[in-house]
């Protein structure tokens, strides 16, 4: 069987987990079919076509100056005006499908595009399309479905957004911006329907919040992030360093990451310096915590392997991303928030530790626990292996991709 398999991302380059797996999805599918895959980024950077196999396509740039100018400071007159569209990339997304003539189109991370645009194309070109959603972007202006207060947002439309809003002057403007914003969605959610496009859930949770806005429930598929638990696996070291509780991701606050700050100095405060804390995706200025910058993915499963603890200090749901995972498959114990959709990857009190969103004190104190409880730590990171290697393998999510792929092209989805 023969076909032609388009990636559509923001970055080329393996800067996160998400590009790391499309990587190994396309190395996957180029191993085991004859399908001829490509990778298109759309970061300034670096805004080519990556060709994977024998064919030349040419460079197409599908990030225009309009849409850095809007990331920068348009931002507000976006949302007031309800500008979702960018003719210029409009053409050059058409000229790029003419020139790939590809069977399914698959959308990754694509913030730094126009979602609308990209909807408009793939609708009038009619190609099979598929979004694998790492995010509420569709759904939510924010992307991360959170209110001011940092609780789940539960509403069914878009009339109360304006609150959440980052900026005081969308807020001062909120009639027009509120209005505003509603069409922009609503619009947005339409052409999804239109170009009657498969949404990919990594859990049941993300997908009911997706039906939650009258998206068919049979154009959301769930399929569960995938580890490579022969990278990631415990490793085992000659000297043993001292007992330390690891952080890693973005810097930003609905990662948790003034949670976690907050949770070393308390616990610093109340035991001392018996355990240390580890930050790895960045710098702080903190005295209680060591940073340890950005470090490559080759480095992660040693700092994992030998922590005490890793927090997954997310207040999104579904709180357990790829990063969370990986460090469970090298025998991490993890202590997470109970955000909706935890519960999918994580038993409580067995394979790994759960905690109310914003209970700083009780993370504190499961920390304390795992550090005076020898026998109950070396259980939790036995289970937390034996969970990802039984329910989160790569390869079995790398087969529900091409299963989707090749139902795409006979022709049965």
């Amino acid at each position: 069987m023969k076909g032609a398999i388009l990636h559509l991302n923001n970055h080329g380059a393996k800067v996160g987990g998400a590009e790391a797996f499309i990587w190994d999805l396309i190395n996957y599918t180029m191993a085991l079919t004859r399908f001829k895959c490509y990778y298109a980024t759309a970061d300034g950077a670096n805004s080519t076509v990556r060709v994977l196999n024998l064919k030349h396509v040419g460079p197409q740039r599908l990030h225009r100056l309009w849409f850095g100018l809007r990331r920068i400071s348009l931002d507000l007159f976006n949302r007031a005006l309800a500008i979702d569209d960018d003719p210029l990339s409009h053409i050059s997304l058409c000229r790029l499908i003419q020139d790939v003539n590809p069977d399914v189109v698959h959308l990754h991370n694509i913030s730094h595009l126009s979602y609308s645009t990209v909807l408009q194309v793939l609708h009038r070109k009619a190609v099979n399309s598929l979004a694998t959603c790492h995010d509420f972007t569709l759904i939510c202006p924010k992307q991360d479905l959170l209110t001011s207060s940092m609780e789940v947002c539960d509403q069914r439309d878009w009339s109360k957004c304006v609150p959440c809003l980052n900026k005081r002057l969308e807020r001062k403007l909120s009639p027009i911006v509120s209005k505003r914003l509603t069409q922009q969605m609503e619009r947005r959610v339409a052409l999804l329907k239109d170009a009657d496009v498969m949404l990919i859930a990594p859990c049941e949770a993300m997908k009911h919040v997706f039906a939650r806005y009258q998206i068919p429930l049979n154009n959301i598929k769930v399929i569960y992030h995938g580890v490579d638990t022969g990278k990631f696996r415990p490793v085992k070291t000659k000297k043993n360093p001292p007992p330390y509780v690891l952080f890693t991701g973005r810097l930003m606050k609905n990662k948790g990451i003034l949670d976690y700050l907050q949770v070393a100095s308390q616990y610093k405060r109340k035991y001392g310096d018996e355990v240390k804390f580890k930050l790895i995706g960045g710098y702080v200025r903190n005295p209680h915590v060591q940073s340890l910058g950005w470090l490559p993915r080759d480095a992660l499963p040693t700092y994992y392997s030998q922590s005490l603890a890793v927090l997954a200090l997310t207040y999104v749901p579904p709180g357990i991303g790829l990063a969370p995972l990986e460090a469970m498959a090298c025998g991490s114990a993890l202590i997470a928030y109970k955000v909706p959709g935890a519960e999918e990857f994580i038993q409580d009190g067995e394979n790994g530790l759960l905690v109310e969103p914003g209970d700083l004190n009780g993370i504190v104190e499961k920390i304390r626990m795992l550090k005076e409880n020898g026998k109950f730590l070396t259980e939790i990171r036995r289970k937390a292996r034996e969970n990802v290697e039984r329910k989160f393998p790569l390869e079995k999510a790398l087969k529900n991709y091409l299963t989707l792929y090749r139902s795409f092209i006979l022709g049965e989805s």
